[in-house]
Parts: C-alpha cells; sequence; structure tokens
C-alpha cells in the first residue's frame, strides 16, 4: 500500500510538470478570468479554464460544433523588445488562436499545452484582443475517436468509450515575456 503523500504526489505530478515559473527572465501575465463566448447562437460571459459544456445551460448533450472565446489584454511596457507568447495549458480538442483578427496558430489535441507567438507588433501599446476558437469535432483519427453526426440539426459527435468530449479552454491562460536571445525550439 502505498503512503498517502506518495499517492498526492502521483496524482498532482501531471498538473505541476512542464509549467512556466516566473523568474529573472520570465514575467507572467495570467490571462484567466472572464472571457466572453460566442457558442449556439448564444452569446455570454464565461469563466476561463473551464469547459462550455457545464456553463451553457440548454446546449445539446455530445454538442460538436465550434465556440469562440474573445478577451481584451495589454502589453505592458515593460515587456517591449521581449518575446511575447501566449500560452495555453489546454484547448479541447481543435483550437485557432487569433490576436487582432490575424491567425496565430493552431493546435488540436486535449490536454495538451501550445504557445502561440505574437508578433513584434503587439507590443505597441493599446488594447489587443484575442479570439480563439475551439471545436470539440472528432474523428476516427482523434484521440478519442468520435463519429460526426447530428441530431435535429444540431452537430454532435457520437463516441462508444464512455468518455463525455467536453469542450472549451479548461487549461490557464497566460502571456509570457521572454528574452529574445534564446528559446528552444523542440
Amino acid at each position: 500500500m502505498q503512503q498517502p503523500f506518495v499517492l498526492y504526489l502521483l496524482l498532482a505530478a501531471p498538473a505541476l510538470a512542464l509549467q512556466p515559473a516566473e523568474s529573472a527572465t520570465r514575467s507572467i501575465i495570467p490571462l484567466d478570468g472572464v472571457w466572453h463566448l460566442e457558442i449556439f447562437s448564444r452569446s455570454l460571459n464565461v469563466a476561463v479554464p473551464s469547459s462550455f459544456d457545464e456553463l451553457v445551460e440548454g446546449l445539446p448533450e455530445a454538442y460538436s460544433g465550434p465556440a469562440v472565446y474573445h478577451r481584451d489584454f495589454r502589453v505592458p511596457a515593460a515587456f517591449r523588445g521581449q518575446r511575447l507568447v501566449l500560452r495555453f495549458d489546454s484547448a479541447n480538442y481543435r483550437a485557432a488562436v487569433h490576436v487582432d483578427g490575424t491567425l496565430l496558430t493552431t493546435h488540436e489535441f486535449a490536454g495538451m499545452p501550445f504557445e502561440a507567438e505574437l508578433p513584434a507588433s503587439a507590443a505597441d501599446a493599446g488594447v489587443h484582443t484575442l479570439s480563439v476558437t475551439v471545436d470539440v469535432a472528432r474523428s476516427w483519427q482523434t484521440l478519442p475517436p468520435g463519429l460526426p453526426a447530428t441530431h435535429y440539426g444540431v452537430p454532435v459527435v457520437l463516441t462508444w468509450d464512455g468518455l463525455y468530449g467536453f469542450g472549451g479552454l479548461d487549461g490557464r491562460v497566460r502571456l509570457l515575456a521572454l528574452p529574445t536571445h534564446a528559446s528552444i525550439a523542440d
């Protein structure tokens, strides 16, 4: 039988692994909190991180369409001249990240962190709009797999694995300021 502390470490380790930490060369601004969500012909404010399935009343079970998150942010003057990166701890399932209408990156796979580097123009003074489109659609090539279908005209996903496909920005979102002279690409 394992000791309670060891069991805690085993359960908590994935959540603690590979997280950026503030240091002399890295500054972090959390972008979690209240975001604006547009989904299924609705518009409402929701918490991030969370899954929209739990927050949107009347959303069909196993909904499989897009949801668009919006949030404004400002880059501090102290961040100018540094490499600016948006870090997403998880977006379930497909994500497309836009800043001020410009596509920065796309990502596919739930539970995996990903980053999007901001263009140098984002360091300019002013408010920037961050938009993230998240789509929960599954196929036989995704994990877990699913079969796209419609139910009374609403896109849904059928699964046989007993897993419910929660969707949304279900991980933390942060703005990182990193040194321009050093980075790890792979």
